[in-house]
């Protein structure tokens, strides 16, 4: 009856599905008051439908515990779907540890006795089927090799926090050689132990970043991000990444961006990037047809590391419309500008240790061998602390100790 009508009350092909509402739109056919029919009526392909998709629920609603599964539904139980949505199944062992390796499995049978994964996406959609016990960890381990992802991955797990994913050693690198990279929509515990890069050499394209930061990255280690096409990494608005070891919580924390297109590292109002007080961002141009726009820009919101060092940017480091900057050390080489540290519009960027030894704050041009500057403007405060090379106090703008550039100042205290 549902593919040849037979009367008034069947049809021919499924109505067009409605926009998401608050009121379901149930199984309905044809309702024709004007032909003495009203209401709804119930059709066996949509029920066939339902009836598909709640198995497929029912099947994949196990209870994960210590390599057991316990399978929920019992027929004739009428709590049996609520237990399947509640009950999803959970990973219960404080360090689970799965791979990713080239020649694995899209789906391989036992993850969690070692049978790598294909991809980190394979990775990903797997762990969507399952949920991680407050106190575990699971660990997405990517082999010492180079591995291949043809779309923009992202990472938006409800247990992100208890997620972490590393490479094997400093030889993982996963490749995205036509899209965007990760993406961190939610949480996730680290990021170590990897190179990410993307397609290389072509024009700006603002949408082909490292790694996008919309939630929160508690760890980031030992991560290389480089040839993006836009910026290397961006800590969205609200968003929040710590440069720090994970396996060390409060020490280390280095991140290297190379030849980048657009700016190196892109923090948004109110994100903040924050490091340890051992923490290191490295920027380098090492020989590619790319060029930094900016190391850093750091528009409205925080950006603090123990040290900062950048090479061939057209600015080392800008900050802008109320933003915070802090680091110890602070040293910007072979900018394309004569600006190399710029702070401007109500920001403050300031020594870390609020003592500083001249010298760690340094702008210097090696192709012209020439002092570049620090400059404050428009209500801005560059507080060096006793940091600035003594050089750098010579040309900063305005001059140093001396209010200027609209009641802005490069100050030594």
């Amino acid at each position: 009856m549902y593919t040849t009508p037979d009367a008034k009350d069947a049809v021919p092909a499924c109505p067009p599905l409605g926009p998401v509402g608050p009121v379901p739109s149930g199984f309905f056919a044809d309702c024709s008051p004007a032909d003495n029919f009203e209401g709804t009526r119930p059709i066996a392909a949509y029920f066939n439908e339902l009836i598909l998709n709640l198995r497929e629920l029912l099947r994949w609603a196990k209870q994960f515990d210590q390599g057991n599964y316990w399978a929920v539904p019992i027929k004739g139980d009428p709590t049996m779907l609520r237990q399947s949505v509640v009950r999803a199944p959970v990973i219960t062992w404080p360090l689970t540890q799965v791979w990713v390796r080239n020649g694995g499995y899209p789906d391989p049978a036992d993850p969690f006795v070692g049978q790598p994964f294909d991809s980190l996406s394979s990775a990903l959609r797997w762990l969507a089927r399952y949920r991680i016990a407050t106190g575990c960890v699971l660990e997405i381990i990517l082999s010492g090799e180079v591995h291949v992802e043809w779309a923009q991955l992202r990472v938006d797990h409800p247990d992100g926090g208890r997620i972490r994913i590393r490479g094997e050693n400093a030889n993982a690198l996963l490749y995205f050689p036509q899209s965007a990279g990760l993406l961190i929509g939610s949480n996730l515990l680290s990021l170590d132990t990897l190179t990410i890069q993307g397609p290389g050499w072509g024009w700006w394209d603002l949408r082909n970043q490292g790694l996008s930061i919309f939630g929160r990255l508690e760890a980031l280690d030992g991560v290389t991000l480089r040839e993006w096409r836009g910026e290397c990494l961006v800590v969205y608005p609200n968003a929040f990444a710590m440069l720090q070891n994970p396996y060390d919580l409060g020490n280390g924390g280095y991140l290297l961006l190379q030849n980048g297109a657009f700016h190196g590292l892109s923090v948004s109002p109110n994100g903040t990037f924050y490091g340890s007080p051992t923490s290191s961002v490295v920027i380098q141009n090492v020989g590619a047809n790319m060029l930094l726009s900016r190391g850093v820009l750091c528009n409205a919101g925080t950006f603090v590391v123990d040290s900062f060092q950048s090479w061939q940017t057209y600015n080392g480091i800008q900050l802008m419309d109320n933003a915070y900057g802090a680091a110890r050390i602070l040293q910007v080489y072979d900018c394309h500008t004569v600006d190399a540290v710029v702070c401007s519009s109500n920001s403050v960027l300031v020594s870390s240790t609020g003592l500083g030894t001249p010298g760690d704050w340094v702008t210097w041009n090696n192709v012209n061998n020439t002092q570049q500057r620090f400059r404050a403007q428009d209500f801005a405060l560059i507080g060096a602390a006793g940091a600035l090379h003594p050089a750098n106090r010579a040309n900063a703008s305005p001059a140093y100790n001396v209010e200027g550039n609209r009641l802005s100042m490069v100050a030594g205290y």
